[in-house]
């Protein structure tokens, strides 16, 4: 059967091309989106940052931490109350807080606030421990806290900052209280939404340049594959040719070595009768060379397994065919009975060659004579076993191990070619044949062929 490697390729290439540009997209979106959360928390964790030393400073300058503890919510000293004021006016404020350590608001831009105790609230334990933490919402989620009350319009987007006051503004000192302080502050946004777009606006650019770069690539390597195969069919077409001129000079050899013993025993007999049966021989035996001939220079496609053989049928024509040589060299031939056997998915003319050659290497193997022995047995419903033992002078672990390579033989006249082009024919069908052999014993093929449909 021709391959198929068009119809391969078109699918490496477009699944190499869907595959990569999946992996790329998603690398590329992966990696900006962890980039761009980087970029906005950094950004935010400085402004933070910023933020808590400007109100420190402040702090310290107002120097109200020495009125701070004993302040009464809603009565704050005016070094204090001056220092509130600040804070309410910082730009982009939407709501400020200032806390006890005790979680009590001691003043508020929301006046409903002051005096009332939050007493969960993890971000401002956290703070009361010297650490600013910021966060980004959005006015009227679910989550909403409960100091939210009376808060900005819904869906205003928004940082918390939960800001540690230490004692003199001092930065890691004893803290004294906790500012909360809800800003949008409409430049840092904008700052973060432009990096986001130039982040994913790069990423995007950098995946269609890698998946560009891939297409040419695949596009080149599809050229030069193809290049390829067709450089690969040219030379298998070569070497089908090299095949079929070789199977024919292996075929021919074994009919015409008949055809002489035939026409030497013929020239020898005075017997009208048995040279008749001679050259009855000789007529069979050129009927097979030209058919041999017709099928090899055909235009014809070849055969297919799914016609079947007849193993019966074909090892009746195998013996016919060497019949000759079994009487010259005096070897016995044992069919063993076995139960009926299915048709093997085998072209008949493929199946004879293959046994041919395999009946002629066990008549060699017994040039003062000996026997062969066939033996056939159903191995289940999918394959049929034959084996074809001979005893003859056996084979070596060396010999045995070589046997199926092109153009090695022990056979002074032989070209190498009767095993490989066995093996080829019977595992191109779907089948497989194996030796074994003992030294001075014999030699045993195994086929195990398919059964046909």
């Amino acid at each position: 059967m021709p391959p198929r490697p068009a119809v391969g390729r078109i699918s490496l290439v477009a699944w190499f091309l869907i595959l990569s540009l999946i992996s790329v997209a998603a690398v590329s979106f992966t990696s900006a989106w962890l980039l761009q959360r980087f970029m906005s928390e950094r950004m935010l964790a400085l402004d933070v940052k910023v933020t808590t030393e400007f109100i420190n400073h402040v702090f310290g300058i107002e120097d109200a931490d020495r009125y701070f503890a004993a302040a009464r919510a809603g009565e704050p000293a005016d070094e204090l109350a001056r220092f509130f004021v600040h804070v309410g006016q910082m730009p982009d404020v939407l709501r400020a807080n200032i806390y006890r350590l005790d979680h009590t608001v001691v003043w508020s831009t929301a006046p409903s606030l002051i005096g009332r105790r939050f007493a969960r609230n993890e971000e401002l334990e956290e703070a009361a421990r010297g650490e600013p933490i910021f966060a980004f919402g959005i006015a009227g989620e679910e989550d909403a806290k409960d100091e939210h009350v009376d808060f900005v319009e819904p869906g205003r987007p928004y940082v918390e900052n939960y800001i540690p006051i230490f004692r003199g503004g001092k930065s890691r000192g004893e803290v004294v209280g906790v500012v909360e302080i809800y800003r949008s502050p409409h430049a840092l946004f904008e700052a973060i939404r432009s990096g986001q777009r130039l982040i994913f606006t790069n990423a995007a650019l950098g995946a269609f340049l890698i998946v560009t770069a891939l297409i040419w690539l695949v596009r080149r390597a599809d050229r030069v594959m193809r290049a390829q195969a067709k450089a690969i069919a040219e030379g298998q077409r070569l070497v089908t040719a090299g095949e079929m001129a070789a199977a024919v000079a292996h075929s021919l050899r074994n009919p015409l070595a008949s055809i002489r013993s035939s026409a030497e025993l013929a020239a020898r007999l005075r017997s009208p009768e048995r040279v008749q049966a001679l050259l009855d021989d000789i007529m069979a035996q050129s009927d097979r060379l030209a058919q041999w001939v017709r099928q090899y220079l055909s235009a014809d496609p070849p055969e297919t397994g799914n016609k079947g053989a007849d193993l019966r049928q074909v090892l009746a024509s195998v013996r016919a065919n060497n019949a000759t040589e079994l009487e010259r060299h005096g070897i016995a031939w044992h069919e063993s009975p076995a139960a009926t056997v299915p048709a093997v998915a085998i072209p008949p003319g493929a199946l004879e060659q293959v046994l041919n050659g395999l009946v002629t290497n066990a008549i060699h193997a017994m040039p003062e004579g000996g026997s062969i022995t066939i033996a056939l047995r159903p191995v289940g419903r999918s394959a049929v076993e034959l084996v074809i033992a001979d005893t003859g002078c056996g084979m070596s672990g060396e010999q045995l191990a070589r046997a199926f390579t092109p153009f090695v033989t022990s056979k002074p006249s032989g070209l190498g070619l009767g095993l490989a082009l066995a093996r080829r024919i019977v595992e191109r069908h779907g089948g497989r044949i194996t030796l074994e052999s003992v030294p001075a014993a014999g030699t045993s093929a195994i086929l195990l062929l398919p059964v046909a449909r």
